[in-house]
């Protein structure tokens, strides 16, 4: 299994890069004064990455909550599911990616149709998947033929109950392997954030 210190280090190595990179493009749109295409392209990009690095550094709190019982406990449980989401993971980007690409050929199946979903892109039709996820899409599209009125069955039947149900047995099993060492790894966890503290 994979140490959570290691990952937390990551963390913060993907931090310190970001917060690098952040600087060069400031720095580099603030002295591209010539150039108000090459200084805007820079500080949106300095910009971008400076939002990303706000989010990592709001993520790297949560190792300090380890060094408290309650809290700690939270954060073990959804790293050691973030992990065990491998698997799940793999399974529902082919089941997405086999539907998603089933519907955007179908929908385009007429070249000469004058109908407005032609015209989607095959990002379009995985965001349609991918919001069957969460019961959020648009039925009257779906209602345009009983063939994808089949794949939207077969989808909700493959990855709503199916899938979901095997996830939801996963985290139910990391819960209790975490929650069954849990004063041990506690008492681990807040030794090696104090030892941290202590050599920074």
């Amino acid at each position: 299994t994979t140490d959570p210190f290691v990952v937390w280090n990551l963390l913060e190595m993907l931090i310190l890069t970001t917060i690098m990179f952040t600087y060069i493009g400031s720095h580099v749109a603030f002295h591209a004064q010539d150039d108000s295409y090459l200084q805007s392209w820079y500080r949106s990009q300095a910009m971008t990455l400076c939002s990303i690095t706000s989010i990592l550094i709001w993520t790297r709190m949560l190792y300090f909550a380890l060094a408290f019982e309650n809290t700690g406990l939270f954060v073990r449980v959804v790293f050691a599911v973030v992990l065990d989401l491998g698997p799940f993971l793999c399974c529902l980007l082919v089941f997405i990616l086999a539907f998603s690409q089933g519907f955007y050929i179908f929908f385009h199946r007429d070249f000469q149709s004058d109908e407005s979903h032609n015209d989607d892109q095959l990002q379009d039709t995985m965001l349609l998947t991918y919001q069957m996820l969460f019961g959020d899409y648009d039925m009257d599209k779906l209602k345009t033929s009983p063939v994808t009125m089949v794949y939207y069955i077969l989808f909700t039947a493959f990855v709503c109950l199916t899938l979901m149900n095997v996830l939801i047995a996963k985290m139910n099993d990391s819960y209790a392997r975490i929650v069954e060492s849990a004063n041990r790894q506690f008492r681990l966890d807040l030794v090696r954030v104090v030892v941290k503290l202590e050599d920074s």
